[in-house]
C-alpha cells in the first residue's frame, strides 16, 4: 500500500481528469463569451481521428479478453465448483499460481490500455475508470497513470485548427 501521502483517491484520479481539460480553456477568450464546459463539450466538432485510435481498440480488445480468460479460470477453479475440500494443499498451491498467471496478465494488458493514447473523450473515461476502480498507482508499472490521464486530457483539450 502506497503511504498516505503518496496515496491517490478516486475522487483525486476523476478531478485530474477533469480539471486538465478545463484549466486548458482558462485564458482563451472573454470568459462572458465561452459557454460552460458541458455546453461547449456539446457543440465541439467532432475531434479527427487521432493517430494510433487503431492501437486503442487493439489494445482494448487484448485487455477485455485477458479479464475474460482470467474470470473463466477462476469460476471453472472455484471451490463452488468442485466442493469445498476436494483438493489437496498442493493442488490448491499449484491453481493459485495458474491463477496468479490470468491476473498478472490481465494487470498487464490493462498496462498496456492505459499507456496507449485515448482516440476520444470516451476512451478518456474507460481509462480514468480503470485507473480509480483497480488502483492503478499500487500496481507495479502503473506508477505513471495519472500522467497517462493528463497527456489524453490535454491532446483532448488542444485548440481545434480550422
Amino acid at each position: 500500500m502506497a503511504s498516505k501521502e503518496h496515496s491517490c483517491t478516486r475522487r483525486a484520479v476523476l478531478g485530474a481528469a477533469v480539471a486538465v481539460p478545463v484549466a486548458a480553456g482558462i485564458g482563451a477568450g472573454s470568459s462572458s463569451a465561452r459557454p460552460s464546459p458541458p455546453t461547449a463539450l456539446r457543440r465541439a466538432p467532432p475531434l479527427p481521428q487521432k493517430a494510433g485510435e487503431g492501437k486503442w481498440k487493439k489494445a482494448l480488445r487484448a485487455f477485455r479478453c485477458a479479464v475474460i480468460a482470467k474470470d473463466r479460470f477462476e469460476e471453472a477453479s472455484s471451490a463452488k465448483a468442485f466442493g469445498p475440500g476436494r483438493r489437496s494443499f498442493d493442488a490448491q498451491e499449484a491453481l493459485d499460481e495458474r491463477f496468479a498467471g490470468f491476473v498478472n496478465a490481465a494487470d498487464s494488458a490493462m498496462l498496456r490500455l492505459l499507456g496507449t493514447p485515448a482516440p476520444d473523450v470516451g476512451a478518456l473515461a474507460v481509462k480514468t475508470a480503470l485507473i480509480a476502480d483497480h488502483q492503478v498507482w499500487e500496481i507495479s508499472g502503473g506508477e505513471d497513470c495519472l500522467a497517462w490521464l493528463e497527456a489524453d486530457a490535454r491532446w483532448l483539450a488542444r485548440p481545434q485548427v480550422k
